[in-house]
């Protein structure tokens, strides 16, 4: 049996099987997805429109068509992972800095699929929310958190010292939440000028979300 990210990637190979434009997240998960893609020998099937630079390279390097996001292109179906999910059924994203895109293209999209493992299903707070701040308004916005109760600090990168810059220019925050009503959170934040988007993605964000382990056991939780 091989890994849940691997049994995953099969799974949505056939559940994408016929379309023509492809909308692709960021993440490990993604890398199985676009691994077994090239595998199947169906990249030319495809055109791609992309959450991040990294997914649109690892596509062009493979021989895919990539569209640019600019295009305004609407994807037949939108395939993304998730870091967590919650009882609720909502997800945090956000792990790899591609939340605004990955919001973006979800709101473009005609139908939006979800993988992750069952591991990642967290029960209760407290909950680590990515969320995209203007370089400008960081230390702002961390007060502004802070004066609401909730504790933030700003994403450093591993390889270079300084923050983590996401693919549009802006900063990542990492706060934390106590409250189990993520949605209410995120209609909260975006009120914090210098916010641009959160890595809570709610139920309007989600059609499809397919849960897997390496025991080859798949869940599907439809919400559309």
């Amino acid at each position: 049996m091989g890994s849940a990210k691997e049994l995953l990637a099969n799974f949505i190979l056939r559940e994408v099987r016929g379309k023509k434009i492809l909308g692709l997240g960021t993440g490990k998960t993604m890398r199985h997805v676009i691994n077994r893609i090239k595998e199947e020998g169906v990249i030319g099937d495809f055109e791609f429109v992309c959450s991040s630079i990294y997914t649109e390279l690892r596509v062009r390097e493979i021989g895919g068509k990539v569209l640019s996001i600019y295009s305004g292109v609407i994807p037949e179906v939108y395939v993304d992972s998730f870091d967590v999910i919650t009882h609720h059924r909502v997800l945090i994203k956000g792990g790899g800095g591609a939340l605004l895109r990955e919001k973006l293209l979800a709101s473009a999209s005609k139908k939006r699929i979800y993988l992750g493992e069952f591991t990642k299903v967290k029960e209760s707070p407290p909950f680590l929310i990515p969320i995209e701040v203007v370089p400008a308004s960081v230390l702002y916005v961390i007060d502004a958190l802070k004066r609401i109760g909730i504790e933030a600090k700003l994403r450093e990168g591993d390889s270079k010292m300084g923050p983590v810059i996401t693919d549009n220019g802006n900063f990542i925050v990492d706060a934390q939440v106590k409250d189990e009503d993520l949605c209410s959170k995120h209609r909260l934040f975006k009120e914090v000028v210098g916010i641009v988007e959160t890595g809570i993605f709610c139920k309007e964000f989600i059609d499809k979300i397919v849960l897997g382990d390496e025991r080859g056991r798949i869940e599907v939780v439809e919400e559309g």
